[in-house]
């Protein structure tokens, strides 16, 4: 309604207001997240060590670097568990990076708490599919980064994992997984994170966020405004079936758009091949041939 809030309490933007007693659904992404604030000393990292968190929040950034003017590439919301693999201060800021990628504020500029420790780094969920980010992932014969390197994994190629071993404490971690199959039958082990210069190797596939490579939300949707009528073709078993098949065929879009969109306008016409017959002075008409056309 008119006095609706942000999502971090504070008042809407009045280019985006309502009227009063009207009701508006806006696209937030152009707004910046709760990391956002005014600055203040550096938080302690040693009190949000990597582990197993929850959001707090309704929503947070998913920034493509640590700085909160990188690129935003998602979202983590409310309640939202994932797994932190490190958390390092820069500057006056915490930031934790997500086991698929990206960097998200543990605590906004103003020390609100974003998110709650809910376990160690726990191995478990951390199983899964993978996608490999740097240029040439070595895969190891045992899972030890000073084991015999036994084959390599190219970036963007996706694997399976079926178990992960965590090293180390505070924070310095190395998280490994072993290769459950591989396109060429490779086995063996390969680095998921390790601080230091080797960082991120591969990202965990996470349902629902980025089955496909994730790409900068900014110039992808313009900012447009969504009504209910809009998000129903996603949450409609019916409607998304379509909207799926034209999202991957942009031909078949065009081409059954141009079809419909010719029957709407030819409604009524009797040279329309969808007209039942000929129309009351008009029976010279030829159906299905446009009479202003040669």
């Amino acid at each position: 309604m008119h006095d609706t809030v942000m999502p971090d309490g504070g008042q809407v933007p009045e280019e985006v207001r309502p009227a009063p007693g009207k009701r508006q659904y806006i696209d937030l992404t152009k707004y910046e997240g709760e990391e956002d604030g005014e600055a203040q000393e550096a938080p302690d990292a040693k009190e949000y060590p990597p582990g197993r968190y929850k959001c707090l929040t309704q929503w947070v950034n998913i920034h493509e670097q640590p700085d909160v003017s990188s690129p935003v590439h998602g979202r983590c919301l409310q309640k939202e568990e994932l797994s932190f693999l490190a958390v390092k201060v820069f500057g006056t800021e915490l930031r934790g990076l997500a086991e698929r990628g990206g960097w998200i504020s543990l605590a906004s500029g103003a020390g609100k708490r974003l998110f709650e420790k809910i376990s160690e780094l726990d191995p478990e969920p951390l199983q899964g599919r993978y996608r490999i980010r740097v240029t040439s992932a070595p895969v190891f014969e045992a899972p030890s980064a000073s084991a015999r390197e036994v084959g390599h994994l190219k970036a963007g190629e996706e694997v399976s994992l079926d178990e992960v071993r965590v090293e180390g404490d505070g924070a310095d971690v190395s998280v490994m997984g072993r290769l459950a199959r591989t396109a060429g039958g490779l086995s063996g082990w390969v680095t998921v994170y390790a601080s230091g210069p080797v960082g991120l190797v591969c990202e965990q596939i996470v349902e629902g966020y980025n089955e496909k490579p994730r790409k900068p939300l900014k110039g992808q949707t313009g900012h447009q405004m969504m009504l209910v009528s809009d998000m129903v073709l996603l949450w409609d078993p019916g409607f998304r079936e379509h909207l799926e098949a034209y999202a991957e065929d942009e031909d078949l879009l065009k081409r059954e758009f141009g079809e419909a969109f010719k029957k709407l306008t030819e409604l009524g016409c009797p040279w329309s091949k969808d007209a039942p017959g000929p129309a009351t002075g008009c029976a010279a008409v030829t159906a299905g041939r446009c009479p202003f056309v040669q």
